[in-house]
């Protein structure tokens, strides 16, 4: 987490995590995985100044860290 932290701006981690809290809960399937950035969010990123590939950075790593997450929480 303090990686996802040090590499991304707030307003970036912002706009991630909402990406990510309306798009990734695929965990009753078995997995967490982003789905590709709308254009809606990607229309929302260049508003605010935040380059695209940077939010879709953004997204996996949160994903990822929503994912190990997930994990700690099953194994218990």
């Amino acid at each position: 987490m303090s990686d996802y932290r040090a590499n991304y701006s707030q307003e970036v981690r912002d706009l991630a995590e909402t990406f990510c809290g309306s798009t990734t809960r695929l965990s009753v399937q078995g997995e967490t995985a982003p789905r590709p950035l709308t254009a809606e969010f990607l229309r929302q990123a260049d508003a605010h100044g935040i380059d695209g590939e940077v939010l879709a950075r953004a997204v996996a790593h949160y994903t990822r860290i929503e994912a190990l997450a997930e994990e700690r929480a099953r194994r218990g």
